[in-house]
């Protein structure tokens, strides 16, 4: 996955599923396009809710674990709480 996301990384899609799985979690993705025009998951974590703090603290370990490498362009379903720590 960081292979991936070093080579094409400049923009991903990052998605959740809302709470459909037994633990009540949402599962949350980070897509990216290869040069085949393939989507290539990049990573992906679980989360409790829907806040500020929680997107930022996901993107935070994204990005460590990514070599600090952050993308040019982060596509999302618009939702607030996600384009507030996309600022961050």
């Amino acid at each position: 996955m960081k292979y991936g996301y070093l080579l094409f990384g400049d923009v991903f899609v990052f998605d959740v599923t809302y709470r459909i799985n037994h633990y009540e979690m949402m599962c949350t993705s980070f897509v990216c396009m290869n040069d085949h025009a393939k989507n290539v998951m990049v990573g992906c974590g679980f989360l409790m809710n829907e806040n500020v703090e929680s997107f930022v603290w996901l993107f935070e370990i994204l990005f460590e674990a990514k070599d600090n490498v952050q993308p040019k362009i982060i596509m999302t379903n618009q939702a607030v709480s996600m384009t507030n720590a996309i600022e961050k």
